[in-house]
């Protein structure tokens, strides 16, 4: 059975965080912690994503050689391709970095709007 995870931010820190209860040096620093772990995650994100779009596209190509059905509807095939592959790097991307910057953006914008622009993630 497979299972799905995603990164999130701490229910607790995200409390204080809204609540204005974390001291401003500690929101720095979680906001510089936080830049660098979804730079390397962004970066994991693209090496994944680059693998599956060579796999897919390796498999796309190997069936366009053995079909001829295949080959006719060609445009809709790369259409499709390019779809798949978007959505699938949007659904990794969400995981790993998008959901984790949203909560922690949207906690420092309500509880420290003045530093939200320094702290943005």
């Amino acid at each position: 059975m497979a299972v799905i995870t995603f990164k999130t931010l701490n229910s607790n820190l995200q409390d204080s965080l809204q609540s204005g209860k974390v001291p401003e040096k500690n929101v720095i620093e979680i906001s510089e912690r936080l830049k660098a772990e979804t730079k390397k995650d962004f970066k994991l994100v693209v090496i994944v994503m680059s693998v599956v779009t060579v796999m897919l596209g390796g498999f796309l190509a190997y069936s366009m050689m053995n079909s001829t059905g295949m080959r006719e509807a060609l445009l809709q095939w790369i259409i499709g391709f390019v779809v798949l592959v978007g959505v699938l790097f949007f659904l990794c991307y969400m995981a790993f970095v998008g959901i984790i910057r949203i909560q922690f953006n949207g906690a420092v914008k309500e509880g420290y709007p003045e530093l939200y622009k320094k702290c943005k993630v």
